[in-house]
């Protein structure tokens, strides 16, 4: 699940040169602010370089909470050429300071989007768009995670925003639970309303075909339920908060010392964790 705040600046700018030596060309240095998990950083450089070969990314990483603090402080002398990776409760921020965020660029939001596009445009009125996303779970309880585990802690503890009756609302984190029938091989599973980027966009694209109903749910965050009740547990007890605390005389994050623990746990590595940062 991704924000990209796209404030491109220079990408493509090649020096040739003249002489008789092979022509070179000089990267150009793009400075991406993210809250990306370190083992996803590698691969998203190297895939970003082999489609652009002019550009040299240089990552600036941190939790979302700083990240999106940081990107505010600097919008009228901004040092970053792109942010990405942050939890859709950056959106409002950026709005509220009178930035442009472009969200969705990925698979949900993203391909979600232009599915519900490819539905709407067949009606001349639409009543409610209502998203459901869902996966296999690791069979072994396993708290590795799929994508960027800040997003995964920000959506267990940030009430969700639903569209009803034409008004935006907030609910209960992981709230409003239901059997859902996906096709095979995910089958029923249990679903739960999340924050999602989906939901502040498009009652707005297609308020002119009357929608008055939209939310996205989805099962667990691809964990098993008793991995999720884990992480929930944890979250109740604050180990989720990014708020620092005093500890024997050093000020540290709940949140920072939970990450180090789980990365430095081998037996939260699962495959699916493994091929994920390889990648």
């Amino acid at each position: 699940m991704f924000v990209k705040l796209v404030k491109m600046a220079g990408l493509g700018a090649l020096l040739v040169g003249m002489l008789a030596a092979p022509a070179l060309a000089q990267k150009t240095k793009l400075t991406v602010y993210t809250a990306l998990e370190n083992d996803q950083l590698a691969p998203f450089k190297a895939e970003i370089e082999k489609v652009v070969p002019s550009v040299d990314i240089e990552w600036v990483r941190d939790s979302t909470g700083v990240i999106t603090a940081r990107f505010l402080a600097e919008k009228d002398n901004p040092k970053a050429d792109m942010v990405m990776g942050l939890a859709a409760s950056s959106l409002l921020a950026f709005k509220k300071a009178g930035l442009l965020a472009v969200p969705g660029l990925g698979s949900c939001p993203g391909i979600a989007n232009v599915q519900a596009r490819a539905v709407v445009d067949t009606f001349e009125t639409v009543e409610s768009i209502r998203i459901y996303n869902g996966a296999t779970p690791d069979m072994g309880d396993s708290l590795a995670w799929a994508y960027s585990i800040q997003t995964i802690f920000d959506e267990i503890t940030q009430p969700p925003m639903v569209f009803r009756d034409g008004t935006f609302q907030e609910t209960a984190a992981l709230g409003e639970e239901e059997m859902y029938r996906f096709q095979d091989p995910i089958g029923v599973a249990k679903v739960h309303l999340s924050l999602h980027s989906e939901v502040a966009t498009l009652p707005l694209t297609y308020g002119p075909k009357g929608i008055k109903d939209c939310f996205f749910k989805i099962s667990f965050f691809g964990y098993s339920e008793k991995a999720l009740r884990q992480l929930q547990f944890l979250a109740q007890i604050g180990m989720a908060s990014t708020e620092p605390i005093e500890v024997r005389g050093a000020r540290v994050r709940p949140r920072d010392v939970l990450l180090e623990v789980m990365k430095r746990d081998p037996s939260r590595t699962t495959d699916r964790f493994r091929k994920m940062a390889s990648r």
